[in-house]
């Protein structure tokens, strides 16, 4: 299937476009593991529109306002990565936003002590097979009990696998 290309010129009109395009995905048979890509233009304005996706679909605290139909969602995580680090840099914001245990989020710590002996640079350093492990199941867990949205906002140069992250 070819990615729908969103032709908005301004934030709002991505915003809808996004939005529409999430309802579509809930429609159809293929609501697992669906991905929308949103570069902005030439990279600009993609920040804000992610942050404005993420606030129209976020219940406002105390509102009894339901969200638009079709885009019900349990957990909302905003991903925002868009001073790039690395992929461990990532992968921690994730564990963090997940509510991971102390114990999972020490394997951080432990993993970029080794690093920093070892002389690996902060920019190299990839994500930890073991914490993408208990991202998984977190994530299962989750969706057992209804529906995510993950929102990132990728500012490194290159595509990023999600699924070696968890």
């Amino acid at each position: 299937m070819l990615p729908k290309v969103i032709l908005a010129d301004t934030i709002d009109g991505a915003v809808e476009e996004v939005l529409d395009e999430l309802k579509q995905d809930a429609r159809s048979s293929r609501r697992h593991n669906n991905v929308i890509y949103f570069d902005g233009w030439d990279g600009l304005g993609a920040s804000a529109v992610l942050r404005a996706v993420g606030r129209r679909l976020t219940p406002k605290a105390g509102s009894r306002a339901p969200a638009a139909a079709g885009l019900e969602f349990t957990h909302i995580f905003h991903i925002d990565c868009s001073k790039w680090e690395s992929r461990r840099t990532m992968q921690r914001i994730i564990a963090e936003q997940l509510k991971l245990p102390t114990s999972v989020m020490e394997m951080f710590d432990v993993q970029d002590e080794d690093d920093d002996y070892r002389g690996v640079g902060k920019g190299s350093r990839f994500e930890i097979p073991r914490v993408a492990e208990e991202i998984n199941q977190q994530i299962q867990m989750l969706n057992l009990n209804g529906r995510s949205l993950f929102i990132f906002n990728n500012g490194s140069s290159n595509e990023i696998d999600l699924s070696g992250l968890g």
